[in-house]
């Protein structure tokens, strides 16, 4: 399987990324949505189902069924617009062997703790320190709701 675009965005499935993302990336076969709790949320899933595109798959995989599934579909042709609530996830995913080069921050809603970096994007610390060891990965992060947003890349690290 190969990722059409890693996104992370707080909401998954809207309609930005259902009219102007799978629109920009080309050929996207499936969303896959990498998250342990929309995983255990029978209901949620189902509304998630009913925002995606009708002719799109959807797949709600726990992060370790992720890293399993790109493993044992290591050949399989399928492009895929993979989607996480945050950070966290997408790192364990590096950290298992599932490659990407470019992340996409979309949604991520204020909060106590947290730091405006743009428009809806919003990081605590914690955020901000898992975001800079993917980026020390070789990952280029880009700030950037919609496609048509100039990109705005994540500041490096201080001192890197």
């Amino acid at each position: 399987m190969e990722i059409a675009h890693a996104r992370i965005d707080d909401r998954l499935i809207h309609g930005q990324v259902v009219t102007a993302w799978i629109r920009a990336i080309g050929r996207c076969d499936e969303i896959l949505i990498c998250d342990d709790k929309t995983r255990q949320d029978a209901f949620l899933q189902q509304v998630l189902e009913m925002t995606k595109p009708p002719e799109m798959k959807l797949r709600v995989l726990s992060v370790e069924e992720t890293i399993q599934d790109f493993k044992d579909k290591a050949d399989d042709s399928r492009r895929v617009l993979l989607l996480t609530r945050g950070p966290s996830a997408m790192l364990t995913l590096l950290e298992n062997g599932v490659s990407f080069t470019y992340l996409n921050l979309g949604g991520m809603g204020a909060g106590p703790d947290r730091k405006l970096y743009l428009k809806n994007i919003s990081l605590s610390a914690d955020e901000l320190a898992v975001l800079h060891k993917i980026q020390s990965m070789g990952v280029r992060i880009e700030l950037k709701m919609v496609p048509s947003d100039p990109a705005v890349e994540l500041p490096r690290a201080e001192g890197r």
